[in-house]
């Protein structure tokens, strides 16, 4: 609909429907509502109903959101399809000199598919931005790395009451995140407050640690990962559950979970009471723990 918005400007309840957008450009970011938001403009209350967005990088809503740009409340049902592919946005971008950079409260029902970084709601998360309340129930297909709710990360990132129940799929066997698929560097700092994704996994590396498919060091707290794991374990189908809480002093170290995999079934954990240990945070509305609302 736009090629970019910026300057304070504020795109609000916009609705299309039966899209169809081909960007062909070696380079080219694209999504339904806007290719590029800045500038401390605002998309908010926009929906992309059916339809199809398809670039090297793509995203539902909008292509990059960055220098202050924020998007709110936005929903997505389209099929995306990129070398690098989110569900809302393909890269919530580095803001020098600028507030934080901010994605909000937005859902994706759309496919996701891609070559290289995709994940139900962005394929890259960047220094110095805000994902939060937000949920992905669109399947995720890509060939290299994969994450329910972001694909990869450059830099120190926060994800922060994101919900996945898409299946995430990793065609060549590289790396799945139930919340996030990779980082940049080990010297990264990631932060995944109060997430959970539950669905069909198929394709990925041992390497895999549920939550978070990289090596990093960060904090993970309040997170839940029910995976119905589909190859690489085996014959048959397997249930993994994984529970993370308080905080993980290093990626590198492991997390510290209170539920696994027990003779190829799930232990039994009643999830009310987990709800209760998660210490709530005033501000914070958490849409993501296994499937319940939980306001603090």
């Amino acid at each position: 609909m736009f090629g970019g918005i910026s300057h304070n400007a504020i795109v609000e309840n916009l609705i299309l429907d039966n899209v169809k957008i081909v960007n062909s450009q070696k380079n080219g970011e694209v999504g339904a509502i806007a290719g590029n938001v800045s500038y401390e403009s605002v998309v908010r209350n926009c929906e992309v109903r059916s339809g199809t967005v398809k670039s090297k990088n793509a995203g539902g809503v909008v292509g990059t959101v960055n220098l202050s740009g924020k998007v709110y409340n936005c929903v997505n049902m389209a099929e995306v399809n990129g070398t690098n592919a989110g569900g809302i946005f393909y890269s919530l971008a580095l803001s020098v000199n600028y507030t934080d950079s901010l994605v909000y409260g937005c859902f994706n029902y759309g496919k996701v598919q891609g070559t290289r970084n995709c994940g139900g709601i962005g394929a890259e998360l960047n220094l110095n931005t805000i994902l939060k309340n937000c949920v992905n129930y669109g399947d995720v297909v890509c060939g290299s790395t994969v994450g329910g709710i972001i694909g990869y990360t450059y830099g120190n990132a926060s994800i922060t009451s994101c919900a996945n129940y898409g299946s995430l799929t990793d065609s060549i066997g590289g790396r799945i995140g139930g919340i996030l698929g990779s980082c940049s560097s080990s010297n990264d700092v990631i932060t995944i407050m109060y997430c959970s994704s539950v669905g069909l996994w198929s394709g990925f590396t041992s390497g895999t640690n549920y939550i978070y498919g990289g090596t990093a060091n960060g904090l993970i707290s309040g997170c839940y990962v029910k995976a119905i794991l589909e190859s690489s374990v085996g014959s048959g189908a397997l249930v993994m559950y994984k529970y993370a809480y308080g905080t993980a002093e290093d990626f590198n170290k492991g997390f510290r979970f209170v539920s696994g995999m027990n003779n190829n079934l799930p232990m039994q954990v009643d999830l009310f009471e987990y709800a209760k240990q998660i210490p709530i945070q005033s501000d914070v509305l958490l849409t993501g723990l296994a499937g319940f609302q939980l306001v603090g």
